[in-house]
C-alpha cells in the first residue's frame, strides 16, 4: 500500500494545483476551467493506474476495500462541482446590483443545483459503492465510473456557468450561445447521469431519456424567451425527472431503473 500511496499522492499533488489556484486566484469561466483540469488530473490517475517517472508500470487492481473507497471519492467529486457551481453563482450575484428579478434568479439556479444533486444520488449515486465493493473487476467498473464521473462533473460545472448568465441578465433577449450555456451543462450532466445507471444497473432510466427530449424541444424555443424563463423551465424538466424517480421508489422499489 506504500507504493500506491506514494504514486497517488504524486498525481493528486499535481490536481491540487489548478483547484488551488482556481480558488485563490481565478474567477468566473477562467475558474471552471482550471477546476476542470483539477478534475481531468485526478480520472486520469485512476485510468493509467497512477504512473509515476521512477516507475511507469500500472498498480496492481484495487481490492474490493479500496475500490469501495474510490467509489466514495467519485462522490466527492460530484459534491465538489456542486460546491464550485454554487461559488461561481454566488459570485455572481453579489458581484451585481441587489434586485428582484437578480433575487429571483438566484432561488431559481440554487433550486436547479438542489434537483442536480437529487437526480444523482437517486439509486445509482447510492448503489454504486456497494457495485464497485462487490464487483470481480474493481478496477475496471472504477475506470467506467472515473469516465461517467467526468462528464457528470463537466455537465454540473457547465450547469454553474449558465446560472451565472441568468443571474447576470434574467430578462431581455436570450443568444444561442447562452441557450447553449444554460441547457447545455443540463444535458450533459443527463448523459452522463443515464451512462451511471447503465453503468449500475445494466439499464438506463426512462425518466432520464424523457427529460433530454424535453430540453431538445426547450432548445428550439429559446429564441423567444428570456434567460429567468429558460431557467424555470428547466427547472421544471429537473423537477419532473425527480419526481418521477421518488414515485418510482415508493411504487416499485425493487424495480428502479425501468420507469
Amino acid at each position: 500500500m506504500g507504493l500506491r500511496s506514494s504514486r497517488t499522492l504524486l498525481w493528486e499533488s499535481a490536481a491540487a494545483v489548478p483547484w488551488i489556484t482556481g480558488a485563490l486566484l481565478a474567477t468566473g469561466g477562467t475558474r471552471a476551467v482550471l477546476w476542470a483540469v483539477g478534475v481531468v488530473v485526478e480520472y486520469l490517475g485512476v485510468v493509467l493506474g497512477w504512473p509515476a517517472p521512477w516507475s511507469r508500470h500500472r498498480l496492481p487492481p484495487l481490492p474490493g476495500s479500496v475500490g469501495e473507497r474510490i467509489a466514495e471519492r467519485y462522490r466527492r467529486f460530484v459534491i465538489i462541482a456542486l460546491g464550485a457551481s454554487l461559488f461561481l453563482v454566488g459570485s455572481s450575484f453579489s458581484a451585481g446590483p441587489y434586485t428582484t428579478a437578480r433575487s429571483g434568479a438566484l432561488v431559481v439556479v440554487f433550486l436547479i443545483t438542489v434537483l442536480v444533486w437529487r437526480i444523482y444520488i437517486y439509486r445509482a449515486g447510492e448503489l454504486m459503492t456497494s457495485t464497485i465493493a462487490t464487483s470481480v473487476n474493481p478496477e475496471r467498473l472504477s475506470q467506467v465510473a472515473a469516465f461517467v464521473h467526468l462528464i457528470l462533473v463537466a455537465g454540473i460545472l457547465g450547469t454553474g456557468v449558465g446560472s451565472q448568465l441568468v443571474i447576470e441578465r434574467p430578462f431581455g433577449d436570450t443568444p444561442p450561445s447562452w441557450a447553449m450555456a444554460i441547457l447545455g451543462g443540463p444535458a450533459v450532466f443527463l448523459i452522463g447521469r443515464a451512462l451511471l445507471d447503465y453503468t449500475v444497473f445494466a439499464h438506463v432510466n426512462r425518466a432520464r431519456m424523457i427529460g433530454l427530449l424535453l430540453l431538445a424541444g426547450l432548445a428550439a424555443a429559446t429564441s423567444l424567451l428570456p434567460p429567468i424563463m429558460i431557467a424555470l423551465a428547466l427547472m421544471g424538466i429537473l423537477a419532473y425527472i425527480a419526481t418521477s424517480n421518488l414515485i418510482q421508489t415508493l411504487v416499485n422499489p425493487l424495480n428502479p431503473v425501468t420507469h
